[in-house]
C-alpha cells in the first residue's frame, strides 16, 4: 500500500522547502499531498510547479493583534484538521516555528498522524518562534534538523537520537541545483530599470522585545539611507507588530526613488541574493541562503539571536551607528573577496533526498509513536 505524506507549508517563506520534500518524496514513491495556506498577498504557484498536488486553506488575516492571532490560529487548527481527516496520511511533515505551524501540530497530534519536523533544535532567542519551535518538537516523532548544533540541542531537549537525521536546509536545494538568472531578466521580471549596485532588505517585527523590534527598524532605516545605495525592500510578515512597521517602511520610503518595496520577490528570491551586494534585515534568510552566494549579510538586533550562522554574517546592535558600521564593512569589496567559498553551516543542498529516503521507509510502530522521556538529563 502506497504511503501517503502531507507536507504542510504555512506562508511564502516555507513554499520552496515544501516544494522540495514533496517532490523528493514523489521521486522516491511516496505519494505526497502539499497543505498550503494562501498568502495575504495573493495565490503563488511555486509548489504546483513541481508537480506536487496541492490543496489550499483560505487565508483570513483580519489584523496582527494577539487576539486576531488566535483566531487565526484557531481557525487554522480546524482547518488543518478537517483536511486531514479527508486525506488521512500517514506522515505530516511540518517546517520550521510559525505560530501557523503549531496549529498544524495541534492538529495532526489529534488526527494520530506521525509528525516529521524540519528545522527544529534552532534558537530564534528575539521571538516567539523560539517556543512555538521548541512545543513542535516535542510534539513530533522524527526531526531533520539543518545544522549538527540544531542536531545536539535536539537531543539535549530528550529527544532520542534514533529520531533524528541531519538533512540541511531543504531551502538551499533549489538555491544550488537551479540555474543562474541574468540580471538583465532579474530586472525585467520585476518591471524596472536595473538599479546599479542594491541592497537586499527585509525586516520583520521581534515578538520577544519591548518595543517589537522598532528601534531596530528605525536603525536600519537611518543606516540605509546614509549609503546612498539602491535598495530593493521586500515586504513584512504577519506577525504582530508587523502592519505598523510595513506602514513606517512605507512611509520612509515615500519620495525616495532609488527605494523599491516589493511584498514579496517568490521565485525571483534567489536572483535577487545571487546579484545584491549586500543583503540587510533580520530575515533567516540571510542566515540559511545568504551563505550560497558567498553573500555579506547585516543582521541587526535580536530577532535571529542565537541561530547558527556563516562567516558572512555580520550582527550589529539597534543602533544606526552599529548598522551603519557593519553595511560600510559589508560592502568593502575586500570583505566580500574573503568569502569565496563561504561554508554554510545549514547544508550542501542535498536535503530533499535526505528526508525522503526516510520518510518512505521508517517503520510506522509503536516504538515510533510512543515518545520516551529521560529521566537523567543527556550528558
Amino acid at each position: 500500500m502506497t504511503r501517503t505524506v502531507c507536507v504542510v507549508s504555512v506562508s511564502r517563506a516555507d513554499r520552496a522547502m515544501a516544494a522540495v520534500v514533496g517532490r523528493a518524496l514523489e521521486d522516491a514513491g511516496v505519494q505526497a499531498v502539499a497543505i498550503v495556506v494562501d498568502d495575504p498577498l495573493g495565490p503563488d504557484s511555486q509548489i504546483e510547479d513541481h508537480g506536487v498536488p496541492t490543496r489550499r486553506i483560505p487565508a483570513h488575516m483580519d489584523g496582527d493583534g494577539p487576539a486576531d492571532l488566535g483566531r487565526r490560529m484557531g481557525a487554522l487548527t480546524a482547518a488543518f484538521a478537517g483536511v486531514f481527516a479527508e486525506e488521512r496520511p500517514d506522515i505530516i511533515v511540518l517546517t520550521g516555528d510559525r505560530y501557523e505551524t503549531l496549529a498544524a501540530a495541534g492538529a495532526a497530534s489529534l488526527a494520530g498522524a506521525v509528525i516529521a519536523h524540519l528545522h527544529g533544535g534552532e534558537l530564534t532567542l528575539g521571538a516567539m518562534d523560539d517556543a512555538f519551535r521548541h512545543a513542535i518538537t516535542r510534539l513530533s516523532h522524527l526531526h531533520f534538523p539543518a545544522t549538527e548544533a540544531a542536531a545536539a540541542r535536539l537531543i539535549r531537549m530528550g529527544e532520542e537520537d534514533w529520531r533524528i537525521t541531519l538533512a540541511g536546509a531543504p531551502g538551499l536545494d533549489l538555491l544550488m541545483s537551479a540555474p543562474p538568472m541574468p540580471r538583465a531578466d532579474l530586472f525585467r521580471a520585476l518591471k524596472m530599470a536595473d538599479p546599479g549596485e542594491f541592497i537586499l532588505a527585509t525586516w520583520h517585527p521581534e515578538t520577544l522585545t519591548a518595543d517589537g523590534g522598532a528601534a531596530g527598524l528605525e536603525a536600519l532605516l537611518t543606516a540605509l539611507s546614509e549609503t546612498g545605495r539602491p535598495v530593493l525592500f521586500t515586504g513584512v510578515n504577519a506577525d504582530p507588530g508587523g502592519a505598523g512597521q510595513a506602514a513606517r517602511i512605507r512611509n520612509w520610503a515615500e519620495g525616495q526613488t532609488a527605494i523599491h518595496l516589493i511584498p514579496s520577490l517568490g521565485t525571483l528570491y534567489a536572483p535577487a541574493l545571487a546579484h545584491a551586494a549586500v543583503m540587510a534585515g533580520n530575515s533567516s534568510s540571510g542566515i540559511i541562503e545568504a551563505a550560497a552566494f558567498a553573500l555579506p549579510v547585516v543582521n541587526v538586533g535580536d530577532r535571529q539571536k542565537g541561530r547558527d550562522r556563516g562567516a558572512n554574517v555580520l550582527d550589529a546592535a539597534a543602533d544606526p551607528v552599529a548598522v551603519r558600521q557593519a553595511l560600510t564593512r559589508a560592502l568593502d569589496p575586500a570583505f566580500r573577496s574573503s568569502l569565496t567559498g563561504v561554508a554554510n553551516p545549514y547544508g550542501d543542498g542535498r536535503a530533499g533526498p535526505r528526508i525522503a529516503a526516510r520518510l518512505a521507509a521508517e517503520p510506522i510502530d509503536d516504538r515510533l509513536r510512543q515518545k520516551s522521556f529521560p529521566e537523567e538529563r543527556p550528558s
